[in-house]
């Protein structure tokens, strides 16, 4: 719409000048016309001797804001005339260095005038009112257009805002709802074990509850996050990141996945709130194990300012690389989750200004790659 008005005003601007220019030509020449129409005319009716010439042309009719030069005979000037004419002694009309010129020969010689030259202000002036006004209407007119069509947005968005706070409101009571029953399921599991269930049966349930519970803490991280800040700590994070580890090594079990820990040195710590570096850690190393084959492995390396996750994995091919930490995007749609995972690894990471890297190709596996812009 933008574009469309500033080629109107464009189109607009060239037909009010041309109109402009047309109206300026017009006017000089009118002017040339009248004074040569007044040399002819004095000298049939008045002139009886040529000593006379000389007052009669000091009588000439001089509009306001022109010059008028006369040339007599081999153009030479008449009545202080410039002897250096800008403009060829050829009847027409001329622009140059902004002046506007019409020279006309139509006296024949009457009163020793053979050329009328006039001269006139350019147009610049009524070139730069003529943009300004245009430029006025035209921003005049985008504004009606934005408001009109921000009215008309609203007016459309409406509902779909509605329903977008509607969804957002059915989640966010969902996840606050979800935290007691994932909490009475795990605490039952220890009475069903002493109820002589079979072990395999409550190792299920256990890992299906704490699968549950990882989504749910996703979620809750998600659209909680901001608004209770947690506050930032020194993490060791070769303890952390070991105890993440062990914490899926049941979860791997079941889908045949070795899990490894590899720390370079002790004692190294990062400046984070605890729950994103759970978060950062769960989601990499839980999708490691997702997206695993059987007899696979998943390693997880530390050294001082990175720690990497490698998978044996089903990798992924360039494509899918584009778009792995947009929201809802899934790496295989044949997997569970939602898709939020590797948002919340990229939130993170733009929080703790981490750099994340990502090296995969399919059949090849992935390497996660977490790193800490450290201040020299």
């Amino acid at each position: 719409m933008s574009a469309l008005a500033l080629v109107i005003a464009l189109l607009v601007f060239r037909m009010e000048k041309r109109s402009l220019d047309e109206m300026a030509q017009y006017k000089i020449r009118h002017e040339a016309a009248t004074v040569a129409s007044y040399i002819v005319t004095a000298h049939m009716a008045r002139l009886r001797a040529p000593e006379d010439a000389e007052g009669l042309l000091q009588q000439l009719p001089r509009p306001e804001g022109t010059h008028i030069w006369l040339y007599g005979e081999g153009n030479r000037p008449i009545m202080q005339a410039p002897k250096q004419l800008p403009v060829p002694f050829e009847a027409g009309f001329y622009a140059r260095n902004g002046e506007l010129y019409f020279v006309d020969q139509s006296t024949y010689g009457h009163l020793g005038v053979q050329t009328v030259v006039i001269e006139a202000p350019g147009m610049e002036r009524q070139y730069g009112e003529l943009q300004r006004t245009i430029l006025l209407w035209l921003t005049s007119a985008l504004l009606v257009i934005g408001v009109v069509g921000l009215a008309l947005a609203k007016l459309f968005l409406v509902p779909v805002k509605r329903e977008m706070e509607r969804l957002d409101r059915f989640i966010k009571d969902t996840t606050h709802e979800l935290n007691t029953p994932i909490a009475a399921i795990l605490m039952s599991i220890s009475s069903l074990k002493k109820l002589g269930v079979d072990e395999k049966i409550t190792s299920r349930i256990a890992l299906a509850a704490r699968r549950v519970s990882d989504i749910y803490q996703d979620l809750t991280y998600l659209f909680f996050h901001e608004l209770t800040r947690h506050p930032v700590v020194r993490i060791d994070m070769g303890e952390l990141l070991g105890e993440r580890v062990e914490y899926f090594r049941d979860f791997a079990a079941i889908k045949r996945v070795r899990m490894a820990f590899e720390a370079s040195q002790e004692g190294v710590y990062w400046d984070m709130d605890r729950e994103s570096a759970v978060r950062l850690a769960d989601n990499l190393i839980g999708n490691a194990i997702k997206y695993n084959r059987s007899g696979g492995s998943v390693t997880v390396r530390l050294g001082q300012n990175s720690f990497e996750v490698r998978d044996t994995g089903i990798g992924m091919d360039a494509m899918t690389l584009q778009g792995i930490f947009r929201r809802y995007q899934r790496g295989n749609t044949g997997q569970g989750g939602f898709g939020i995972g590797m948002d919340i690894v990229a939130s993170i990471g733009k929080e703790f200004d981490l750099k994340i890297d990502v090296a995969s190709a399919p059949g090849e596996g992935s390497v996660f790659t977490v790193g800490r812009n450290v201040v020299s």
